[in-house]
Order: structure tokens, then C-alpha cells, then sequence
């Protein structure tokens, strides 16, 4: 699919003039008015956006069978199909097609991105501890001073 998309791509003026990102993101269907500004009115990241997705849907399908490039090419797909939910709205479309490029990943690959998120987990948990502990810790924050100031008709205020 993504070979027969890039090779129609290619035909088209717009995508070969690196054009195509610019027009689309412009109709308002296809757009998020937040985000699809910043990448349309940026002439250079609105052509290097073009090229690589084109380039991308070219290699897709050669490089997905190589097992070094494999996840490379997966993560590829997530991107892009995730920011084609976030900038163009097409959201259903874009979890199909992720759905159907995780297919690629053996059960191997699975339990190591598992392991990785796991211990990713942990080392975020580790050093949101040690920066909380850190605050604790600090002259400014042993130093304050509170002042509660309560209504006493609030019925959780008298208790």
C-alpha cells in the first residue's frame, strides 16, 4: 500500500515540487487550526515534511523486511500516522494504519519494548521521587509559612 501511495504521490505535481504538505494542511476539512499553521507557514518544514513522508512510503515497504531497520521503519509509521491524526483529523484512519504496521513486530520485539517501557517506568519514577525529595529538602520550602483561613458554616471545615 504504502509503495502504490508514494509511486501515485510521485506523479503529482505538488508532491514532487514539495508543495503537497502546504495545500492540504490550507483545507480547513484537513486541518487543525492550532498546529497546522505552524507547519504551513514555514516554508522549509513544510517541504522537508513533504519529502520525508514521500520518501518514507518509498522505502516502507523494501526496509520493513531487513530486521535492523524494521523497527525503524514500524516507529516511521507510528509517527506519521499519528500525526496525521493530530494535524489532519483523521483519526480512524490513522489507528487502522498503525494497527496494521505493529503487525510487523514478533512476539521478541513486544516483550523488549515491554521490558523497555518497564524499566523506562521506573527510572521516571526513580527521579520524580528524588526531585520531590529534593523540594522537601530545600531551605525555601522548609521555611514557609501557611496561612489556612476556613469558613466555620463549610461542614468539612468544622470536622
Amino acid at each position: 500500500m504504502y509503495l502504490i501511495s508514494s509511486l501515485a504521490k510521485a506523479q503529482g505535481v505538488l508532491w514532487y515540487q514539495g508543495t503537497a504538505l502546504y495545500y492540504v494542511l490550507r483545507v480547513s476539512e484537513f486541518s487543525l487550526p492550532a498546529v497546522s499553521p505552524l507547519i504551513y507557514n514555514n516554508v522549509l518544514l513544510s517541504s522537508l515534511l513533504t519529502y520525508a513522508t514521500l520518501l518514507f512510503q518509498v522505502a516502507f515497504p523494501f526496509l520493513i523486511w531487513n530486521k535492523y531497520t524494521r523497527p525503524f521503519m514500524i516507529i516511521g509509521a507510528v509517527l506519521l500516522h499519528t500525526a496525521i491524526a493530530v494535524v489532519m483529523g483523521l483519526f480512524w484512519f490513522s489507528a487502522t494504519m498503525i494497527s496494521v504496521d505493529v503487525i510487523f513486530f514478533d512476539d521478541k520485539s513486544y516483550q523488549a519494548f515491554a521490558q523497555r517501557c518497564q524499566s523506562l517506568k521506573a527510572a521516571l519514577e526513580r527521579r520524580v521521587a528524588s526531585y520531590i525529595d529534593s523540594l522537601r529538602l530545600a531551605p525555601w520550602v522548609q521555611k514557609q509559612k501557611f496561612l489556612v483561613l476556613y469558613n466555620n458554616t463549610c461542614n468539612i471545615c468544622n470536622k
